[in-house]
């Protein structure tokens, strides 16, 4: 017997605000191959952020790879940091596209991946599903799980004890793992040597940009 259930999908309407937010990331970069990733990227990790908002899914973006200058100016990053879960990357793809190409730096320290469509014709980005792990370069859309395969990932609303415990035991050992590159980056830019988990010492005029760019 045929299924004629479709599969789930979910519609993000690309508002003004949107817009402006790619636009401005966009303008960032020089060369303007880098400029349409980062402003599709931008998107795509907008139309999610609000899905799990209204999921009333706890988020960050300002602690995502992705909101990051220098972080997305040097790869090719769509996270979106879930707040108790981890970081989901959340790739754009074009319209009539069969495949989801997945860079390097993503393929760890992620959670899971999902697909979302940018059709800047009708303003509409389209979540078109989820993949919890990414063994290859690329991942085929028609073999996508669906909408709620996601939702069966996503951590509650409320941890219980356990569960917070758990993830703080988990905190503990993260340091003793091999990090990947992506994260090793992450603390460098953040004035930390990822080897030793002490802050790098900053020059004069490293302390005299950054106060700045502050101000």
């Amino acid at each position: 017997m045929t299924n004629l259930t479709a599969p789930l999908k979910f519609y993000v309407p690309l508002t003004k605000d949107a817009y402006q937010i790619a636009e401005t990331f966009r303008k960032e970069q020089h060369q303007p191959e880098k400029a349409k990733q980062v402003y599709l990227n931008t998107l795509a990790v907008y139309a999610v952020n609000f899905y799990l908002q209204c999921m009333e899914v706890e988020t960050s973006l300002e602690a995502s790879d992705s909101w990051n200058l220098a972080l997305r100016s040097l790869m090719d990053v769509a996270d979106l940091l879930v707040k108790y879960w981890g970081r989901l990357e959340c790739r754009p793809v074009l319209p009539n596209a069969k495949i989801c190409y997945l860079p390097p730096e993503t393929r760890e320290d992620r959670v899971g991946y999902l697909v979302v469509e940018i059709n800047e014709a009708t303003n509409l980005a389209t979540l078109l599903g989820f993949a919890q792990t990414a063994p290859a370069s690329c991942l085929d859309l028609s073999q996508l799980n669906s909408l709620e395969n996601l939702i069966e990932q996503l951590p509650e609303k409320e941890q219980s004890p356990s569960v917070r415990l758990r993830q703080l035991l988990q905190d503990k050992q993260l340091p003793e793992k091999e990090q990947s590159p992506s994260a090793r980056l992450r603390q460098l830019l953040q004035g930390k040597d990822p080897s030793s988990n002490t802050e790098i010492a900053q020059s004069p005029e490293d302390t005299y940009y950054n106060n700045s760019q502050d101000s």
